[in-house]
Order: C-alpha cells, then sequence, then structure tokens
C-alpha cells in the first residue's frame, strides 16, 4: 500500500505549481498538470478555492478514505505555508501524505516515489520541508529533464523550469507517464 493503513481516513496529494495563466502548461507547473489530470481520470470535484487553508482544494471519498487534492495559491516559494495549514485543518498524518513536483534531476519519461529524497535545489520542495520541519514525507519526483547537450548550455535550470512543455511532451504525459504514477500509487483506484 502507497499510503498508511491506520486510522487516519483523510489523505492529501499536494502538487506544486503557480496559477498564474503565464506558468499554465510549463514543467514547473507539473505538479499541478498531474493533480489536473488525477481528478479528470478519478471524478473528483472540482477544485474550490479554501483561503484559509491557502489551497485550491478538489476531494474524493472511497469506501476506505477521503482523499484531498491540494494546489497551493501561495506561489511555489512558499508551498509549503499551505502543506502546514492542510495538514493541521484536517490532522493528516506524514504517512498520508504525499508531495508531487518537477524534478530537473529526472529525465523527462521517468519518475521515483521515494521519501525523503528531493531534487537539488527546488525552493518549492524546501518550503514544505522548512514549514513541515521535516523531509519524512513521500513525493512524486516526475522528470522534467529533455534538454539535449547543446540545450543544456544554453537553457540555466530556472529559465528551462519555466518553459513551456512541447505538445508532444505534454500528450506523452497523459498517455503515458502520468498514467504509469497513477498505477504504482494504489489509493486512487479504490
Amino acid at each position: 500500500m502507497f499510503f498508511s493503513t491506520n486510522s487516519t481516513k483523510i489523505k492529501l496529494l499536494l502538487g506544486l505549481g503557480n496559477l498564474d495563466s503565464k506558468y499554465i502548461g510549463t514543467r514547473h507547473n507539473i505538479g499541478f498538470m498531474f493533480l489536473d489530470f488525477l481528478k479528470k481520470q478519478k471524478n473528483y470535484g472540482t477544485f474550490k478555492e479554501d483561503s484559509k487553508l491557502f489551497a485550491l482544494i478538489s476531494n474524493n471519498k472511497t469506501e476506505e478514505a477521503k482523499i484531498l487534492l491540494a494546489k497551493p495559491t501561495t506561489y511555489m516559494n512558499k508551498s509549503g505555508k499551505a502543506a502546514r495549514a492542510i495538514l493541521d485543518y484536517y490532522k493528516i498524518t506524514l504517512e498520508n501524505f504525499i508531495l508531487i513536483h518537477d524534478d530537473l534531476d529526472i529525465e523527462f519519461g521517468s519518475f521515483k516515489i521515494q521519501a525523503k529524497k528531493s531534487p537539488r535545489s527546488h525552493n518549492g520542495v524546501l518550503s514544505v520541508e522548512n514549514n513541515l520541519s521535516t523531509i519524512n514525507f513521500r513525493r512524486i519526483r516526475i522528470g522534467i529533464d529533455n534538454r539535449d547537450t547543446t540545450q543544456k548550455k544554453q537553457f540555466t535550470g530556472r529559465d528551462y523550469v519555466l518553459s513551456k512543455f512541447t505538445n508532444d511532451e505534454k500528450k506523452q504525459l497523459e498517455e503515458n507517464i502520468f498514467s504509469r504514477i497513477m498505477e504504482e500509487i494504489d489509493f486512487v483506484t479504490a
């Protein structure tokens, strides 16, 4: 089981991204993109803003648990504020929390589901770790690096993560990568 089977009945998936329209479809917003895909595939409710939790929230109730999908409204670098608020409000344990984010250290088309492992430098992930005062939670690290050697010299990491996915890459995300991630996290099919 991907999540803990303890008595906690609320589970949280928090995707990292930025809400402004200029960030839609960028590599840095892959956490939001995965949540949108999951919401569509599993008929979760509409994302609604909850200002006290600093996030847009969607949910789905199964026989075993209530699953929350959350997109922080605080911008990437302050995402931890939303994580802390949601975990505290719903009394969600770290065993029932997953952070979903882009990872420039992993090639496009790959992903890793791990605890305690982060990209070398990611301000959104760092914000969550700092606000939770721990690195002891699960992450879905989705690879976004699709640059060849020449492009790596031309694009800094910051410029590249803020670039948009190509149409071919978007298709691969939806038809292959996101579906593979869903297969590995069993709770979404409950």
